[in-house]
């Protein structure tokens, strides 16, 4: 997924839109971390608007899979566009094992 032209990425990962100046953020940093040589990406929930910045950061480092464990904020296609494959990951919780299949129908619908 390319990002759109109308849109400019500063060094703080801010993003404002050129029509509206509308500006489009992460909900907070994704950050990596590195132990016994294994990398993760932690990162926050993307929604649909800043979606684009989060595949950017995913690209930076060279992520293939994500592991989504919330409720679906974005639609999953987003990411296969850009060649990372989504998985659902239902944990014991508000969104847990219970309310599976009811994810799987809403991140469907997003699609």
């Amino acid at each position: 997924m390319a990002v759109p032209p109308s849109v400019d990425v500063d060094e703080v990962n801010v993003v404002m839109h050129v029509a509206s100046q509308t500006p489009i953020r992460f909900g907070s940093k994704p950050t990596l971390i590195k132990q016994f040589g294994m990398q993760f990406l932690i990162m926050d929930a993307p929604k649909k608007e800043n979606l684009f910045l989060y595949i950017k950061e995913c690209k930076k480092h060279s992520v293939a899979d994500v592991v989504r464990v919330c409720a679906p904020t974005y639609s999953s296609s987003e990411m296969t566009l850009a060649g990372i494959e989504l998985h659902e990951m239902a944990y014991a919780g508000e969104w847990g094992s219970e309310r599976a299949e009811e994810r799987k129908e809403v991140s469907e619908k997003q699609d």
